[in-house]
């Protein structure tokens, strides 16, 4: 059964191009809507120092900010079972959202259940049947 969603940064929930707005208001806005049943993190390869600065805009409604240059590669199975040990699940109570298809195979070799990232209308239509 899922417990939590794992959100990468970058491309998923935050696009630089976009000046005006970078956020995906609209993706963390169904986060919000799903926080109090499956809480929802992020595990980005941004740097701790940028995590640090967006905590203030992700912190509620994102649990917590997890960066893989303290837990490891996301191109490595072995981080994400570390981060499921961290948060003392087990791999299969976490659905993780990326828009790399290399880093989701990496988290479902972990034992992960992957949702790639195209769109927000299909990865919101994605987890809404996951989390059903």
């Amino acid at each position: 059964m899922t417990q939590i969603l794992l959100f990468d940064f970058f491309n998923t929930l935050y696009f630089p191009q976009h000046l005006r707005e970078p956020l995906n208001q609209e993706l963390i806005e169904f986060v919000l809507q799903h926080a109090s049943q499956h809480p929802s993190y992020i595990f980005t390869s941004a740097a701790p120092i940028f995590l640090e600065r967006q905590r203030s805009k992700l912190v509620p409604p994102f649990t917590d900010l997890f960066s893989s240059k303290k837990i490891g590669s996301k191109n490595d199975p072995q981080s994400y079972l570390k981060l499921a040990d961290q948060l003392q699940l087990t791999p299969t109570e976490i659905i993780f959202v990326d828009d790399s298809e290399t880093k989701l195979a990496a988290a479902t070799a972990a034992g992960l259940t992957p949702v790639h990232y195209t769109a927000n209308d299909q990865v919101i239509r994605q987890l809404t049947q996951l989390l059903s």
